[in-house]
């Protein structure tokens, strides 16, 4: 698939941690909008993309919520451990002589 891009630079407004060049699939130059200077057009091949079937995605959704399941039962472990020493020291104490 071919795609159009064009390339603008910025004249008005800017935010400061922004870039003044902007890239668009939109061609400003039909439009009003005077804030912007033409610089180039290029055109670039995009690679044809395969929608995912609705078992894939579901498929993705259930891998990434098991992943995260785990990942919270791990963590959980962990801190059920911490408790389980910190009982265990407190018990040594008592039982002292």
């Amino acid at each position: 698939m071919k795609l159009k891009l064009f390339y603008f630079y910025k004249t008005g407004y800017v935010a400061k941690d922004a870039s003044p060049i902007e890239a668009s699939t939109i061609d400003w130059r039909t439009c009003s909008m005077m804030d912007r200077v033409f610089i180039q057009e290029l055109e670039i091949d995009v690679p044809d993309c395969v929608e995912p079937s609705r078992e894939e995605i579901t498929n993705g959704i259930i891998s990434d919520l098991t992943r995260q399941k785990n990942e919270i039962l791990a963590e959980t472990h962990r801190k059920v451990k911490v408790l389980d020493d910190k009982i265990q020291e407190l018990l040594c104490i008592e039982m002292k002589p």
